[in-house]
């Protein structure tokens, strides 16, 4: 490992171990920053957890010692939900699995710990009107704004944003680490780098080829400032703009749309693949267009209303037409 590669001080863990693991994850592995800070918490809880119980390295932890830290996560002491309980200890699984890769352990106690019971949540989509209004919507601030002061907005930079979100339902870290020469319009696709610093490239429609057009035509320049900054969506200050940005635009135009105040970025990247899979999109091509590794990640948006259900079933079964048409 190199000593040298900087890891994340929020909540560092202090043994060599962990550390060794951290530079693992952020070197071997490409893990972007905004994981690694979570891995390292999560190790940090580990920690914490073994001094109080008088465990001094991870070695020595066993497969009992595991279901008691997910207890505590979860305990009055912490208060963590069954979720981020679940995700810490598939951080700490994969930390485990790294000790005995480096024959630090003989027998990795993770593989048979148990986290908590989880419920399947099916992800909170828009329909497909609800999609349209958030992404034109800033359009429609513009064409309503008749002082000229819109173009201080920064509509059509925003309303690239949302159209590239809606197009290819990447995620909002993947959008702000998009560059220039990820971006081919005349090809009609965009280059992401999702988890694992994993290369796809995904085709974009003539909506979201015109909206990126015009603002790199009438904004982008502006924003930009002369400086030679490769980043596509930029700030006001002319530097790649903040997941928290994208964040803030997405709530606000979601209010002028009428949408729930629970839309988030996520939200359009959850209304893609579900939109594509209603149309009757291929389940593994909704796989690769998401970036998933495993497709059962993937199969949570196969849910669709069920009037479109018994659509199908009486379209397609041979005993399933409905009596009248007996």
């Amino acid at each position: 490992m190199n000593p040298n590669v900087l890891i994340p001080s929020v909540a560092a863990p202090v043994s060599a171990d962990a550390t060794a693991f951290l530079q693992y994850i952020t070197v071997e592995r490409g893990f972007s920053t905004n994981t690694v800070e979570a891995y390292s918490r999560d190790l940090k809880r580990l920690e914490t957890f073994m001094k109080a119980r008088g465990l001094a390295k991870a070695i020595a932890l066993t497969s009992a010692d595991l279901g008691n830290f997910v207890a505590w996560l979860i305990g009055p002491e912490n208060g963590l939900s069954a979720v981020s309980a679940a995700r810490t200890l598939a951080a700490v699984r994969s930390y485990l699995k790294f000790l005995q890769t480096e024959g630090l352990i003989k027998d990795n106690p993770g593989r048979l710990a148990r986290g908590p019971k989880l419920w399947k949540l099916v992800p909170k989509t828009l329909d497909k009107v609800g999609a349209e209004c958030l992404v034109i919507a800033p359009t429609e601030a513009r064409s309503a704004d008749a002082s000229g002061c819109s173009r201080q907005k920064l509509t059509l930079r925003d309303r690239a944003i949302l159209e590239t979100l809606y197009a290819t339902g990447a995620r909002v870290s993947e959008l702000c680490d998009l560059h220039m020469r990820d971006v081919n319009l005349d090809a009609g696709v965009v280059r992401l780098l999702g988890k694992g610093r994993k290369e796809r490239l995904v085709p974009i429609g003539s909506k979201a080829i015109e909206a990126i057009t015009a603002y790199l035509d009438k904004e982008r320049q502006r924003l930009a400032r002369g400086e030679a900054s490769d980043f596509l969506f930029l700030s006001r200050g002319g530097k790649r703009i903040t997941r928290q940005a994208v964040w803030a635009l997405v709530k606000r135009y979601g209010r002028a749309a009428g949408i729930p105040s629970t839309a988030s970025p996520h939200t359009l990247r959850h209304s893609f693949a579900t939109h594509m899979l209603e149309g009757g999109a291929n389940l593994r091509a909704v796989q690769e267009l998401l970036g998933h590794a495993d497709i059962s990640t993937t199969e949570i948006y196969t849910h669709v209303d069920s009037s479109r259900l018994r659509t199908v079933v009486a379209q397609y079964h041979p005993r399933g037409r409905a009596r009248s048409a007996e």
